[in-house]
């Protein structure tokens, strides 16, 4: 018997795992990570802007403050004062509910937010009366300012109040 070599090849390694398409644990990875992105992004944007708002009314508040102590115009501080604190809480409250408010309601309802009694028994008082008095003279326009500002303070580092559900009515 003749012994001819066999027609055997040298070992076939298998070829290199591909890194696509990537096993099905990776795209639930992905999709957690962009759902995290995208949540964390939302989340710091309602943030920021909330802030932003915060910083611009601090800002007119101390433009009105400022203006004040060149002018001494003691009707224009009061008018500018009660126009900021009704935008800041139609801004932050249903209209519904705030921008009806006049009076002892709507002192009321700032010292709700601020949890005292500054606007109905303090400084604040002014603010109910200042549109309708063009004779109103007040001595305490700076203490009424930083009542103004610890109001903005508390309006701000509490949530803003949701707007109520409109029913629909056949």
């Amino acid at each position: 018997m003749n012994a001819q070599p066999l027609p055997l090849r040298d070992i076939h390694l298998p070829d290199g795992v591909s890194w696509w398409p990537p096993a099905p644990g990776w795209w639930l990875l992905l999709a957690l990570l962009l759902g995290a992105a995208i949540a964390l992004w939302y989340w710091r944007r309602r943030g920021s802007v909330r802030w932003s708002l915060y910083r611009q009314a601090l800002q007119e508040l101390e433009r009105i403050e400022n203006g004040f102590g060149q002018k001494d115009n003691e009707r224009l501080v009061l008018e500018n004062l009660s126009v900021l604190l009704r935008r800041v809480a139609v801004s932050r409250h249903p209209r519904t509910q705030v921008a009806s408010l006049t009076g002892p309601r709507w002192l009321e309802f700032l010292d709700s937010v601020s949890g005292g009694t500054g606007f109905s028994g303090g400084p604040g008082r002014i603010l109910a009366d200042a549109p309708y008095n063009p004779a109103l003279r007040t001595d305490n326009i700076p203490d009424l300012i930083d009542l103004c500002r610890r109001w903005l303070e508390a309006e701000f580092k509490r949530k803003p109040a949701a707007a109520p559900v409109k029913s629909k009515t056949a």
